[in-house]
């Protein structure tokens, strides 16, 4: 998959800030400490942040991709996250919540470049079909440079209820 077209306004925020408290059972099976699940080597000693990078990078230049971590989790992603340059790397005092976390790449983006445009990827989602994802963040991409719409929600149609998530 190519680059989105308006590339040069195109930004990517990774959200990695989560504490993990619904899976640390696991992870704690994992890795033996209590790191959240986006820095848990599940899959092949790859973590959900670094498989989620992989996957930002297939459409979103690595330069233009932000992430927005906290810092009592700093252990857990400083070598993960040591190739980006620090000023791609938000940090949080602490986890108060996805919106804050999107409010602060959204301050930090509109002094970079007030014309972005920017996809939000959470650190700990699995797709088995990534390449329809991504299909359909391109076509999100391609309706903002008419920007009719302030913002565009994607979601996928739930095939069972899920009442964990509380």
């Amino acid at each position: 998959m190519s680059r989105y077209s308006n590339g040069q306004h195109s930004y990517c925020v990774i959200l990695a800030g989560g504490d993990g408290k619904r899976l640390r059972s696991l992870t704690q099976c994992v890795s033996a400490d209590e790191r959240p699940k986006q820095f848990c080597p599940f899959l092949g000693g790859r973590t959900p942040l670094g498989v989620t990078r992989r996957r930002a990078a297939r459409s979103f230049d690595p330069e233009r991709t932000l992430f927005v971590v906290t810092r009592p989790h700093e252990r857990y992603y400083a070598d993960e996250l040591a190739d980006v340059r620090p000023q791609q790397v938000l940090i949080q005092p602490d986890n108060r919540g996805t919106a804050p976390a999107i409010l602060l790449s959204l301050l930090h983006l509109n002094q970079l470049d007030p014309e972005a445009s920017v996809a939000f990827l959470p650190s700990d989602h699995h797709y088995s079909d990534e390449g329809g994802f991504l299909d359909g963040v391109r076509r999100a991409f391609e309706a903002t440079k008419w920007r009719t719409q302030p913002a565009i929600l994607l979601g996928a149609s739930p095939t069972h209820p899920e009442v964990g998530y509380g």
